[in-house]
């Protein structure tokens, strides 16, 4: 079980190793009930008090594109299967 001074520690000492600014975005598709939605993504961002976009309530490879292009994201936290299931889009040729 991880207490609230576990949850938080664990971003503080986290961020160290990320560090970021106000100016950056980060795309969070992975769900903030699990540690690496909520620890990894959310709090080192609040952290820092930059923005945070949720794409979608559940994980769309669309959505969380559309998100990243709509909000200028400047980083996206994930996991391989989604990361594999956002390359195996086809990218429109302009």
């Amino acid at each position: 079980m991880l207490t609230h001074y576990n949850i938080l520690n664990n971003a503080h000492s986290i961020s160290y190793c990320m560090p970021f600014t106000l100016a950056d975005i980060l795309c969070c598709p992975p769900p903030l009930f699990h540690c690496f939605g909520l620890v990894l993504s959310l709090l080192i961002y609040v952290t820092y008090s930059s923005t945070v976009v949720l794409p979608s309530p559940s994980f769309s490879a669309p959505a969380v594109l559309s998100a990243i292009a709509a909000e200028n994201c400047t980083a996206i936290y994930s996991v391989l299967a989604m990361f594999e299931e956002l390359l195996s889009i086809p990218c429109p040729l302009t």
